[in-house]
C-alpha cells in the first residue's frame, strides 16, 4: 500500500509495453506452474536453497555451525513494518568476504516468503549466476542499461532453472534462448518486465509482494565508473515507484553504502553480521553436535566429555582445540577451514558397551600425537588463507582516533559532514580490519567492531595515545581470560579464574569512559530512557583517572567482630573528580570494580559498584548475596553474623561528598533479574555489553563459552 492508504493499481505494478511479447516467447520454452504457491515462493541459487534448508532443519551450513541471525531477523521485521511506502528503507548488510552476506540474503528471502507470502528472487553477481557468456557477467556493467539488463537476465535465469530439469537448465539451447531475451526486455525497465514474467510463470497474481535480494553487488561493476552506490540508487528508484517491490542488498564496504546515502538521502536499515560465537559448549542441537568432527565432538558432547582425563597433560592437549576456535574469531570462512582440517583426524566413536574412561584416555593420547607442531602450523595456516585483512595494514591505522569509534556510538554516515568525521573508520573498514556493528536500539547508530584476531594483533602495536593503550589493555585482558581454564575443583561462588573476567569488565569501563565525554549509566545496562539515575548525564573523557594501585578498600565488615567499620581511608580516594579502580582484595564488600563519575551539571557524583561473575551456572544465592552486600554502602548499621550490628560510616561519607551509590551485577552468562530489584540496582551480562562495546563483548563471550569445554563435569 502507498503511504496515503490508497491501494495501488496492481495492473501497472510491473507491466511494460512488450511484457506480452516477452511472456509469449517464454511460453514457447517453459510452462507456468499449474498450481499457485499458497505460501509464496523463492527463486534462488542452489547454495541459497541449501542455506534455507539448513535453517529449517537446524543443521550446519557446509560444516559451519548454524547461526540463526536473531539480531538480523529483528531488523528485518522492523523493516517490513516500515510505513513510509514511498521511501521504504533499503535493507543492507555490509561485510568483507566470507562473513556470511550470501547466507543472510538467503535467510532474508526465506523470512520474506514466510512473513509476506510473496515472491523472493535472488540476484547474485557471484559465481552462482555466471552470465558472462553473453556480455552480462560480473564486472561487465559499465552503464545503467547494462546493469539493468544484467539484473533482469538473472531474474529470468532463475525462472528457467526453477521450471526445467537440472539437465536442461544449463543446456546450450536454453542459453541461446536466454540471450534472445535481451531484444525483448523493455528498454524502459527491463527489471520490472522480468519481475512480471517471474510472477506469470510462478502463477502468482500481479499484486504479489516481491523481494529482490541482490548479492555481491560490488562485483557487478568492478573496475567500472558505474559503481555500487550508483547501482543502489538505480534499484531504489525503481522500488520507490513500485509499492510492492522490496529491496535487500549486500555490499563489501561501508563507503559504498555511505556514498549511496549521501547522494540519494535514502533511508537504510543495516543488518548486523555478527561473528559466529563458536557455541561448542552449549547452544548446538544434538544433530549439530553429532555432525562435528570427533576432535570437536568429544568436547561438545557432555556424555563424552565426562570420560576425558582430568590430568594437566590431558587438559593441555584438549585446550588446543578451543584456543584454535578462539583464533578463528568466529569468522564463518575461517571456522569452515578449521573444521575441515580437524575432520582429517580420525578416531573410532565411543561404543555403548565400551568403558568411557578408557575411551577418553585413548582419544587424548591419539589427539596428542596428531597435534604435533607441524600439524598445528597447518591448522593455523588454513585459517590464515581465509584472512579478511592484510596484517601489514595494522600498523598504518591511526588507532587512537579509531579507538573512539570502537567505544563510542556514532551515526552511520548519511551526509558528507558525518562521512568526514568518521573517515578513519570508513578507511579502516575498507581494509577489512573492522566492521560496523549496528546498535540494537537505534539501527543506524553503532560502533566500529574489531574481530578478535585483530583485537589480539593490537597487543604488540606501539601505543599511540591513552585511548589506544586502554584498548590494548582490553585485548590483553581478553587474551588472559581466553587462556585461563577452570580448576578441577572450584567454589561455585568464588574462584581465582574469575579475576580475569573482572579485569575485562574493569578495562572495558576505562575504555568506555575515556572515549565518551558524556554518557549515562543506562547505556551500560540497557536501561536508557527509563528515567532516574540511569538517564542522568555523567562526565567522562579527561575527567577519568584509572587507579591501578588499590590493594583493598579500607572497610571490610567480615574482618570485624563488633568494632565500627573504619572508612577513613576511603576519603582520599573519593576526592578525585572521576576514577575507576578494581581493588585486588574486595572480600566482604560484594563488589569487584568501583567507578566514580561526576554529574554533567557538577551537582554531585555517582559511585558505581560492580560485582563481576564468570560462572557457567549461577549459584542460587548469587543475586541475594550481591543484594545483601550492597547494604554496606547505604545502611549506617549492618547485620554481622546475625548476632550484632556494626557501626558503618560509609553512608555518611558518601552523603558528605554528595555521592549516590549505584550497583551492577555483571555476569558472563545471562541471569534473570528478580522483580524486587532496588531502583539503583541492575543486572547485565556480555550479551548486553554488545550494545556499548561489541568488540570486547563478542571476544569475551567467545572465550567464556569455549572455557566451558574444559569446565569440570559437575559445573
Amino acid at each position: 500500500m502507498a503511504s496515503s492508504g490508497v491501494a495501488p493499481d496492481v495492473s501497472q505494478l510491473y507491466v511494460e509495453e512488450n511484457d506480452e511479447a516477452l511472456v509469449n516467447f517464454l511460453s514457447t520454452l517453459i510452462t507456468p506452474m499449474s498450481r499457485r504457491p499458497d505460501d509464496g515462493y523463492v527463486l534462488c541459487s542452489a547454495s541459497a536453497s541449501a542455506s534455507i534448508l539448513a535453517y529449517q532443519q537446524g543443521t550446519d551450513i557446509r560444516r559451519v555451525p548454524l547461526e540463526r541471525r536473531a539480531l538480523a531477523r529483528d531488523v528485518f521485521v522492523e523493516w517490513l513494518l516500515s510505513q513510509d511506502r514511498q521511501r521504504r528503507p533499503l535493507l543492507c548488510n555490509v561485510g568483507t568476504r566470507g562473513m556470511g552476506k550470501s547466507v543472510l540474503q538467503a535467510f532474508n528471502m526465506m523470512w520474506f516468503q514466510k512473513d509476506k507470502h510473496g515472491l523472493a528472487i535472488e540476484v547474485t553477481f557471484n559465481d552462482d549466476q555466471g552470465l558472462g557468456s553473453y556480455g552480462f557477467g560480473a564486472g561487465a556493467c559499465q552503464s545503467e542499461t547494462e546493469f539493468s539488463m544484467a539484473v533482469a537476465l538473472r531474474i529470468l535465469d532463475h525462472v528457467f532453472s526453477s521450471r526445467l530439469s537440472s539437465r536442461d537448465a544449463g543446456s546450450a539451447a536454453v542459453r541461446r534462448n536466454l540471450q534472445r531475451l535481451c531484444d525483448l526486455l523493455s528498454l524502459k525497465s527491463p527489471i520490472k518486465s522480468a519481475i512480471a514474467a517471474a510472477l506469470h510463470f510462478t502463477n502468482m497474481p500481479p499484486d504479489t509482494p516481491v523481494l529482490l535480494a541482490v548479492d555481491e553487488l560490488c562485483k557487478a561493476g568492478e573496475r567500472s565508473p558505474y559503481g555500487p552506490s550508483t547501482m543502489m540508487r538505480y534499484l531504489t528508484d525503481i522500488a520507490d515507484h513500485t509499492p510492492l517491490l522490496y529491496l535487500a542488498i549486500s555490499a563489501y564496504t561501508c563507503s559504498d553504502v555511505a556514498s549511496f546515502q549521501i547522494q540519494s538521502n535514502h533511508p537504510i536499515r543495516l543488518q548486523p553480521l555478527t561473528p559466529l560465537v563458536p557455541a561448542i559448549a552449549g547452544g548446538l542441537s544434538l544433530q549439530q553436535v553429532a555432525s562435528l568432527p570427533i576432535a570437536l565432538r568429544a568436547l561438545a558432547d557432555e556424555t563424552l566429555r565426562v570420560g576425558l582425563p582430568k590430568t594437566d597433560a590431558a587438559k593441555e592437549t584438549l585446550n588446543i582445540i578451543p584456543t584454535l576456535l578462539q583464533e578463528s574469531g568466529g569468522h564463518p570462512r575461517r571456522v569452515h577451514a578449521l573444521i575441515c582440517e580437524l575432520a582429517v583426524f580420525e578416531f573410532q566413536a565411543h561404543a555403548p558397551d565400551e568403558d568411557l574412561a578408557d575411551w577418553g584416555g585413548r582419544f587424548v593420547t591419539a589427539l596428542q600425537r596428531w597435534l604435533h607442531p607441524p600439524k598445528l602450523k597447518a591448522l593455523r595456516d588454513a585459517m590464515s588463507e581465509m584472512e579478511t585483512y592484510d596484517r601489514t595494514e595494522v600498523v598504518k591505522v591511526d588507532w587512537d582516533a579509531l579507538t573512539v569509534f570502537v567505544a563510542r556510538r556514532f551515526y552511520f554516515p548519511s551526509n558528507k559532514t558525518q562521512a568526514d568525521e568518521c573517515a578513519v573508520f570508513l578507511n579502516t573498514q575498507q581494509s577489512g580490519l573492522c566492521q560496523f556493528s549496528p546498535s540494537a536500539a537505534i539501527l543506524v547508530r553503532g560502533h566500529a567492531f574489531l574481530p578478535s584476531p585483530v583485537l589480539d594483533a593490537l597487543i604488540t602495536c606501539e601505543p599511540s595515545g591513552p585511548r589506544f593503550r586502554a584498548l590494548q589493555e582490553v585485548a590483553v585482558s581478553v587474551r588472559n581470560f581466553s587462556r585461563s581454564r577452570p580448576p578441577a575443583q572450584q567454589d561455585p561462588l568464588r574462584h581465582v579464574a574469575g579475576r580475569f573476567f573482572e579485569r575485562i569488565v574493569e578495562k572495558a569501563l576505562v575504555l568506555f569512559a575515556l572515549c565518551n565525554d558524556h554518557f549515562t549509566l543506562g547505556q551500560l545496562c540497557g536501561r536508557e530512557g527509563t528515567g532516574g539515575i540511569w538517564d542522568d548525564e555523567l562526565l567522562g573523557g579527561s575527567t577519568i583517572k584509572h587507579i591501578t594501585d588499590v590493594p583493598c578498600l579500607p572497610f571490610d565488615p567480615h574482618r570485624h567482630t563488633g568494632a565500627p567499620i573504619d572508612v577513613s581511608g576511603l576519603e582520599t580516594l573519593l576526592q578525585a573528580p572521576g576514577w575507576i579502580a578494581a581493588p585486588t582484595n574486595s572480600s566482604g564488600v560484594g563488589s569487584d570494580v568501583f567507578c566514580c563519575f561526576q554529574r554533567a551539571d557538577r551537582q554531585g557524583f555517582v559511585l558505581l559498584a560492580i560485582n563481576a561473575k564468570d560462572h557457567f551456572v549461577a549459584h542460587p544465592k548469587l543475586v541475594s548475596t550481591w543484594h545483601y552486600g550492597n547494604r554496606f554502602f547505604r545502611d549506617a548499621t549492618v547485620d554481622h553474623n546475625c548476632d550484632h550490628h556494626l557501626a558503618n560510616g560509609c553512608p555518611a561519607l558518601l552523603h558528605r561528598y554528595n555521592m549516590i551509590p549505584v550497583f551492577m551485577l555483571f555476569s558472563a552468562n545471562p541471569i534473570p533479574a528478580p522483580p524486587d530489584l532496588d531502583p539503583n540496582e541492575c543486572i547485565t551480562d556480555l550479551v548486553g555489553m554488545r550494545d556499548w562495546q561489541p568488540s570486547t563483548a563478542y571476544a569475551a563471550e567467545c572465550a567464556h563459552r569455549l572455557r566451558q569445554i574444559c569446565r569440570p563435569a559437575d559445573h
